[in-house]
C-alpha cells in the first residue's frame, strides 16, 4: 500500500495557533497621549507651587558667604558635603531672625519656607529664624544675655565710684596667714576700717 503525503504550510502553523487560543486576538495597548506643552513661565509656576506645598522647613548646614546689604536683606548659602541652597532674611524679619549673627562656617539650624525667583529660575529658603548649633548654640546665649543685661542698663555706670568703700568684705580662711596679712596691712593703712569676714577653704581636700 503506498504512503500517503500530507502538505502543511506555514499559513497553516499560523491558523492552527489561532484556533488553539481560542481564535483571540493580540491587542495592543493604547498609545498614550503626550502632556501639553508648558510653557517657561507655567513650568516655574508649577515647580513653585510644589516647594510651597511643603510648608515651613528647618534645615541644618553650614553658613556660606553671610552678607548683609546696605538695604538691610541678608543673604547666605547653606552647604553640606553634597549640596547648597541660597538663603535670603528679608529686611523686616532680620532682627528677630538673628539674634547673634553667624560667621561663615558656623553650624546653624534654620526655619523657613522654600520659594522660586522666576527671572532667574532658582529656587531660595524665606529664612525667618536662625539657631546655632553645637559651642555656637552656648555663644549666642551669651551673646543675648548681655544684649539683655546691657538694654537694663546694667553694663552702665550711672554713679561714680566713692573714693572710699563703706566696708571691706574678704573672703578666706579665718584660720589662714592671708587674713593675718590683711589685718596687718589694714592696721597700718587704715587702723579699724570696717571688715567683713567670709570663711572660706582654701588649701586642702576640704
Amino acid at each position: 500500500m503506498g504512503q500517503e503525503s500530507f502538505g502543511f504550510s506555514a499559513s497553516d502553523a499560523r491558523r492552527a495557533a489561532a484556533r488553539e487560543r481560542g481564535g483571540a486576538r493580540v491587542e495592543r495597548p493604547p498609545r498614550e497621549e503626550p502632556s501639553p506643552a508648558l510653557s517657561v513661565t507655567e513650568l516655574t509656576r508649577e515647580i513653585a507651587g510644589r516647594l510651597t506645598g511643603l510648608g515651613r522647613v528647618r534645615v541644618e548646614g553650614e553658613v556660606s558667604g553671610f552678607k548683609e546689604t546696605s538695604s538691610g536683606h541678608v543673604y547666605f548659602d547653606l552647604a553640606d558635603e553634597g549640596a547648597r541652597v541660597s538663603c535670603v532674611i528679608w529686611r523686616s524679619q532680620a532682627e528677630r531672625a538673628l539674634r547673634a549673627r553667624p560667621s561663615d562656617g558656623a553650624q546653624v539650624l534654620v526655619h523657613g519656607k522654600l520659594d522660586v525667583y522666576g527671572p532667574h529660575g532658582r529656587y531660595k529658603l524665606i529664612v525667618d529664624r536662625v539657631e546655632p548649633l553645637g559651642l555656637g548654640a552656648l555663644l549666642a546665649k551669651l551673646e543675648a544675655l548681655k544684649v539683655e543685661l546691657r538694654a537694663k542698663g546694667r553694663f552702665d555706670r550711672a554713679r561714680p565710684l566713692p573714693a572710699l568703700p563703706r566696708r571691706i568684705g574678704v573672703v578666706t580662711s579665718r584660720d589662714g596667714a592671708a587674713l593675718r596679712d590683711f589685718l596687718r596691712t589694714r592696721s597700718e593703712r587704715w587702723p579699724l576700717f570696717p571688715m567683713r569676714l567670709c570663711h572660706a577653704s582654701v588649701q586642702g581636700p576640704d
